[in-house]
């Protein structure tokens, strides 16, 4: 696709970069071999197709420049004027001043259809920077016309506003003279031509289209190739839509368009044929160099390309900042050596195995191909009647563009493909990794820290929020440590955890730490916290159901559930198993902590340490789950979406604390009923707690009383019985708000 857009690039620069360096070269006859000074005038019978007027051009050469209008048309250089047979007569990149004359008869001229007698005369090479043309009478020697023109004099300067020089002929005399003088720093040819004027319009019409539809082809290339680059993140891409861009630019350019459409920049219309090709040039070895995948293995041939590279980037800047005579010499030089080495790259590359240089070399043989049609034409060696000929370098450099785009396209597939197999292994090895890390770092916590990946979190990030924080922690795991060697230990604790876990996530939080027989975890809604506890619950009576059986199953064999499935006991294990556990609502700070070398994730706050004391709390009240009134604000309790009831436990400042927690204990309710107490038990409770706040001690004794004796067992009845005791022997001050207060952690 790129080849296909550099090919016909060169197409079109073959006349005016690099068959000028070969003509020189070749030393092409610039002087040619004397004749008759005044031969006969060239009589035109046929204007159908127009007349070619090369093969009758007269030529002088002054190399010095030294000739003077008013000698010419005096005929003091009559001798210096050479017959020739071109076609076109070329004469490359030269300082020479050229003078052309040819004598016309118009008498026996033919017209299909035309507009009478009259006459144009076309020079079709529209960037040369002086062209002065004189028509005089051949007879009388009267000059009928003159005109002043070029690239470097004002588009108003022409006689006819188009893109080639045009310049009518007069209706009579019949015979005329034509004297034309040109001065060019670029390229010289004379491809002049005698048209009839209407049949002129026609052919220029026709013209346009094939224009129009080659511009056409290539903006729609343009824009494929950039939208292809842009969602295929390929850069080869642009570097190709950079390169067709600079090709269709450089054909504007030398059509004479830009000059016609855009007279503002002519002081630029001597520069911007040579800074185009060299652009041109420059982007193609840019995409050559990712096209062929040139890599460091390729050391010779990369340093070959970036050292064109430099080379034209150099010569851009030289032909547009510089001397325009150094940088045109220095853009002939990169038009000459540029298709070469792009093209031996492609050879040695495809010589290397790499199958898709094969399009790439392909593409160079149909510029060498085309162009050398192109530059024969151009030269008088091919008749230009024919269509493909006449349009070779168009032709060319759309089909090109339009194949090598859909190549490029196709090689940017399968490179976005094997780009896609890449990122899909990465990202399979990165969710394995996050896998791997959130079994540390649970996934929740970096979410609720706002970053994706255990990568993004520095030292000091934290985010503030409130949140409910439940401690459960086995009650005398020290006693059922001694019954078990250190690997029994690890195996109880880790079939215990891996049981924990799940009923944490599956209501919604996260586990922050482990503690040895304890976790801390972390809920965002105070209902899930509640629901995870009571789950908990039920997981150990099943648990305490199971002890005495056989000891579990290896590790390996259970390693990687995540079910709640029921923790084995451990062989030998006698005693039940009694969790306590205390949930607390609060706002808290979590986030980073450490140095950068060692950090952790934490939460910090009086809330934490709250939930903490609140679970602690559990075995001195000799129960399993305190709750907090933090915790229970906002729920409707004894509902079906909260099918729960509470027991007040007490009002309690624990250690650390001034300000007291109102805590109670959470009962799970079964068909409407409570699963621990009866509904009379629990008002006759309520009855109490409110005759010993309301300081009735003695009333609250009895009642409690009778309420042991139902529940013998209940360490909170028992705790408030001594307290009744205490103050109806010894009455609190009036002060008193009975607040308890917690001595130990």
């Amino acid at each position: 696709m790129h080849k296909a857009g550099f090919s016909s690039f060169l197409l079109s620069l073959y006349f005016f970069i690099l068959l000028p360096l070969v003509a020189e070269a070749a030393a092409l006859p610039h002087a040619l071999p004397s004749a008759a000074a005044s031969p006969a005038p060239v009589t035109v019978a046929d204007l159908n197709d127009g007349l070619l007027l090369g093969p009758y051009l007269r030529i002088f050469e002054d190399k010095t420049g030294a000739a003077q209008w008013k000698d010419v048309l005096a005929g003091k250089h009559d001798t210096d004027f050479k017959p020739q047979n071109k076609a076109v007569p070329n004469f490359g990149s030269t300082h020479s001043t050229i003078w052309a004359i040819v004598d016309l008869d118009l008498t026996s001229a033919k017209l299909a259809g035309g507009r009478g007698d009259e006459y144009l005369i076309e020079l079709s090479h529209p960037i040369m920077e002086h062209v002065d043309v004189i028509i005089r009478e051949s007879k009388s020697g009267k000059i009928m016309h003159s005109w002043q023109t070029g690239v470097l004099r004002s588009f108003r300067s022409r006689p006819i506003n188009h893109r080639h020089f045009l310049f009518p002929v007069p209706k009579s005399p019949s015979q005329l003279k034509i004297l034309i003088k040109i001065q060019s720093d670029s390229t010289i040819s004379i491809p002049l031509k005698l048209w009839n004027r209407e049949i002129f319009d026609r052919n220029d019409a026709r013209e346009l289209l094939l224009h129009g539809v080659f511009f056409g082809v290539m903006l729609i290339m343009i824009a494929y190739n950039i939208i292809m680059a842009s969602a295929l993140k390929s850069l080869s891409g642009y570097y190709y839509a950079i390169y067709m861009l600079s090709f269709a630019l450089f054909n504007f350019v030398a059509e004479g368009f830009l000059y016609q459409y855009f007279p503002i920049l002519e002081g630029w219309i001597q520069r911007t044929p040579s800074a185009l090709s060299v652009s041109a040039m420059t982007m193609a070895a840019l995409f050559a160099s990712r096209f062929l995948n040139v890599t460091s293995e390729n050391q010779k041939i990369r340093r070959a390309i970036l050292a064109f590279i430099a080379f034209g980037s150099i010569t851009f800047c030289i032909v547009v900042f510089g001397n325009y005579r150094l940088g045109l010499r220095m853009a002939y030089l990169c038009a000459f050596i540029g298709p070469t080495v792009l093209l031996v790259l492609g050879f040695i590359r495809l010589a290397q195995g790499f199958r898709p240089a094969r399009y790439f070399v392909f593409g160079f043989g149909f510029v060498i191909f085309t162009t050398l049609i192109y530059g024969l034409s151009r030269l008088g060696f091919i008749p230009m009647d024919n269509l493909f000929v006449a349009y070779c370098s168009q032709f060319g450099g759309a089909l090109e563009a339009t194949l090598l785009s859909f190549g490029l396209a196709d090689r940017i597939r399968l490179l976005q493909k094997e780009k896609e197999l890449a990122q899909a292994a990465t990202i399979e090895q990165q969710r394995v990794l996050n896998e791997a890390f959130a079994r540390f770092v649970p996934t929740p916590f970096l979410q609720m820290l706002g970053k994706k990946s255990i990568p993004e979190v520095l030292l000091g990030d934290y985010t503030e929020r409130e949140m409910t924080i439940l401690f459960a922690d086995i009650r005398g795991f020290t006693t059922i440590s001694e019954k078990l060697s250190p690997k029994q230990t690890f195996e109880f604790i880790n079939n215990y955890l891996q049981g924990s876990g799940p009923v944490i996530r599956n209501n919604g939080g996260f586990i922050d730490k482990y503690m040895g027989d304890g976790i801390m975890a972390l809920f965002e809604r105070r209902e899930n916290a509640i629901n995870a506890a009571l789950r908990l619950q039920s997981r150990n009576a099943r648990l305490n159901r199971m002890l005495g059986q056989p000891p579990p199953p290896p590790p390996h064999l259970t390693q990687g559930r995540d079910t709640e499935g029921d923790v084995q006991s451990q062989k030998g294990l006698v005693a039940p198993i009694h969790v306590g556990i205390g949930i607390h609502t609060g706002h808290l700070m979590l986030g980073t902590i450490g140095e950068p070398q060692r950090m952790d994730g934490t939460v910090i706050s009086d809330a934490v340490n709250l939930a903490s004391r609140v679970e602690s709390l559990t075995k001195q009240y000799g129960v399993d789950l305190l709750v907090t009134k933090e915790t229970l604000l906002g729920i409707n309790l004894g509902t079906s979406e909260f099918p729960w009831i509470r027991r007040f436990i007490d009002r309690v400042a624990v250690k650390g604390k001034n300000e007291p927690a109102t805590i109670y204990e959470l009962i799970a309710l079964k068909n409407g009923k409570a699963i621990k107490y009866s509904k009379k038990w629990l008002l006759a409770w309520n009855k109490a707690m409110r005759l010993f706040y309301a300081r009735e001690f003695m009333a609250a004794r009895q009642l409690l009383s009778r309420l042991l004796a139902k529940s013998p067992d209940d360490k909170t009845a028992m705790i408030f019985h001594s307290r009744s005791d205490e103050y109806v022997l010894n009455p609190p001050p009036i002060a008193w708000d009975g607040v308890a207060i917690a001595r130990n952690k």
